[in-house]
């Protein structure tokens, strides 16, 4: 199981913000780091997200400097190409783009390792029929993301995992997008693929994502948590397991 912390837009552009993001990331337990690179449309309304390319270029080399992976996730097919050169490990299909089929021939044609799909905007029926158009792709690499639209617990959904795996025969990752981080530690029964959550630093108040972001200085706690939950799930069986009470043990009862 592989554990995401995703910058997304939280770093406001500001590119000093971005690498203070990454160089506290990679120093920690995590496995892979993303950041967000959206459509044109969404960058001529917000402009104060650009960042330089050469930043990008940057940032994979940082992670990959300490053997994590870099993903990114994508809204603009025409920034593939440039993905590709800087040898991104992984993409991340995001909101409705699913249904975008330039975007999604363009990645299936890409180099990476691993390719994620968020299905939080789609149904049972909307994700079959993605895989049946894309029927002749490898779906070895291919990575269903359960996550939800809302950020509440009760909404969380988890079971959808498992229905999922079962539906599809395919991987299947938690994408939280819930403001209680304990939905990550439940999420760890189900055997996601990996785990995606949000990060979010303090140099600014809000965050785009902040809702559900998790903040920096708490990542390392959240890995070893998670960590200590994965003891509890054992393997598929039924056996005798029990410990032996130590001597010093019953004398105190």
């Amino acid at each position: 199981m592989n554990l995401v912390a995703e910058i997304g837009i939280n770093h406001h552009g500001d590119e000093k913000y971005t690498l203070d993001y990454v160089d506290k990331l990679i120093n920690t337990k995590i496995d892979a780091i993303t950041i967000q690179f959206r459509d044109p449309q969404f960058y001529k309304k917000y402009k104060k997200f650009i960042l330089d390319d050469s930043l990008y270029g940057l940032i994979s080399s940082k992670v990959k400097s300490k053997k994590k992976l870099f993903g990114v996730a994508l809204k603009d097919p025409n920034k593939i190409d440039f993905f590709e050169k800087i040898n991104v490990d992984f993409y991340k299909v995001i909101e409705n783009d699913l249904k975008n089929e330039e975007l999604m021939e363009r990645i299936f044609k890409s180099n990476a390792k691993k390719i994620y799909l968020s299905t939080g905007m789609s149904d049972a029926d909307e994700i079959k029929g993605v895989l049946n158009k894309y029927k002749n792709i490898d779906k070895k690499r291919i990575i269903l993301i359960h996550t939800t639209l809302s950020n509440k617990i009760s909404k969380v959904n988890l079971e959808s995992i498992r229905f999922m795996k079962e539906k599809f025969l395919m991987q299947v990752a938690y994408g939280s997008h819930c403001e209680d981080y304990k939905s990550i530690l439940i999420s760890v029964g189900y055997l996601p693929e990996s785990i995606f959550f949000y990060v979010k630093g303090d140099k600014f108040e809000k965050h785009p994502d902040d809702e559900y972001a998790i903040d920096l200085d708490f990542v390392d706690k959240l890995i070893s948590e998670v960590n200590h939950s994965q003891l509890s799930i054992g393997d598929y069986s039924k056996k005798k397991i029990f410990d032996i009470i130590p001597e010093q043990s019953v004398e105190k009862l």
